[in-house]
């Protein structure tokens, strides 16, 4: 189901799955980062699933630009394996992390306007809902496997309707992929 106008970036609190029939491959993506083909494959076939909860804190940084912070905490469920929590404090502060899947990582999670997105498939087609034209992006960088990623999440028209997207662009050397991942709104 498209999302509903009551669904915005500041109210995301819901249950979302993916449409699979709306998305773009992400194979490419996958394959660019390092990510071996049996697990590549095992994520083509898999029906993932979130709840996405929501909070906006006071910052605590002296130094920082915002009066307040973003928590996006998302639960993802895929079928047949564990379930994992994401959660993202949207500060634009670099945190490193080691994952299985990663290895060791930089991320910066924040809030960008379109214009700020050198690469056209990021920048243009989102949808806003007049009181604000931010959008969350996330910035990756893998140390171990040399390529970087850049994730905006946002709302945009996918057949006339309106969806909660997340357009990645990935890059390695020479190299890139992009992909569009469509999500409807359960409840």
């Amino acid at each position: 189901m498209a999302a509903p106008c009551s669904k915005t970036l500041h109210t995301l609190d819901g249950e979302w799955a993916m449409n699979k029939k709306l998305s773009e491959s992400i194979d490419e993506v996958l394959r660019l980062q390092g990510l071996p083909y049996f697990a590549r494959a095992a994520i083509k076939f898999a029906s993932p699933s979130y709840t996405i909860r929501q909070s906006v804190f006071p910052s605590e940084d002296p130094d920082s630009k915002q009066e307040t912070v973003t928590c996006v905490e998302t639960v993802q469920r895929l079928s047949g394996v564990a379930e994992s929590t994401d959660v993202r404090i949207l500060d634009d502060k670099v945190l490193e992390e080691k994952t299985m899947f990663w290895g060791k990582t930089t991320k910066q999670h924040g809030w960008a306007q379109a214009n700020e997105f050198e690469n056209e498939y990021l920048r243009v087609g989102w949808l806003f809902d007049g009181k604000d034209s931010k959008l969350m992006v996330t910035y990756t960088e893998s140390k171990d496997k040399g390529w970087k990623g850049t994730q905006v999440t946002g709302f945009r028209l996918v057949n006339d309707e309106r969806y909660y997207c997340v357009r990645i662009l990935v890059e390695k050397e020479e190299k890139f992929a992009v992909a569009q991942l469509v999500y409807d709104y359960i409840c």
